[in-house]
């Protein structure tokens, strides 16, 4: 009788541990604000997936496109994403280290236009920044099948076909460029900021909170009391 009374004790005193376990594995994912829980999920699942020899090889920045990535794997819901925007996380291999991961938003202009936001959150310093926008510009059209089919007839690769077809694509950096390219298509600096906060907190932001849980309101005055270093048109000279 005592050792059976001894085995329920054990297991009460596990199932008491275990619940604890999860209750402050939950209090420290859901403290801080979003950014800094994508942060801490995107460290423990680079941790493990880096505990896989086989896996030794892939980039962090590869394992986010892959669809058993865990909660990274964000689906940005159609009624927050808008037409002609593409929203992705990027997870540096060095973000262990910097403590930088970021957030990439790209607005297709035209067929041949795209504008590219980029957000970065630097852990270390609990910092958003807004880092300088750019534009690739392709004066080319792209291969159809038709036209990758010949090149494939004529024995090339895949690989030398999209080098080819990445050499009709020139990314401005520059300010004279972009100031042009953004007056061409109507775009204002205005616009521009407006784009940043739909992709940080419209997108991003409200997605997370779907699956994870969370208020709105509550999330995002956190983010807006962060600090913010806006580079955003910050253009290289």
């Amino acid at each position: 009788m005592k050792k059976q009374t001894k085995i329920i004790i054990v297991m009460m005193i596990s199932i008491i541990m275990m619940i604890v376990a999860i209750g402050v594995g939950h209090y420290f994912l859901k403290s801080g604000n979003v950014m800094e829980q994508i942060y801490t999920e995107a460290r423990r699942n680079i941790t493990a997936f880096n505990e896989i020899e086989a896996l030794n090889n892939i980039q962090p920045i590869d394992m986010a496109q892959f669809e058993n990535f865990g909660v990274l794997r964000v689906n940005f819901k159609e009624e927050y994403l808008r037409d002609g925007f593409d929203i992705y996380f990027r997870f540096p291999a060095d973000m262990a280290d910097n403590g930088i991961f970021g957030i990439s938003g790209n607005l297709r202009l035209s067929e041949h236009t795209l504008l590219r936001i980029r957000i970065n959150y630097n852990h270390q310093e609990r910092t958003i920044i807004y880092e300088p926008i750019s534009l690739a510009h392709r004066t080319g059209e792209l291969f159809d099948e038709e036209r990758v089919n010949k090149f494939l007839e004529d024995d090339w690769t895949m690989e030398e076909i999209e080098e080819l077809q990445n050499t009709l694509t020139t990314d401005f950096h520059d300010a004279e460029n972009i100031e042009r390219l953004l007056l061409q298509y109507g775009i204002t600096r205005e616009d521009i900021t407006e784009y940043q906060i739909y992709i940080l907190y419209d997108v991003v932001m409200r997605t997370w909170i779907d699956t994870h849980g969370g208020n709105y309101e509550d999330e995002r005055r956190k983010i807006e009391n962060m600090n913010l270093i806006d580079n955003t048109f910050a253009f290289a000279r």
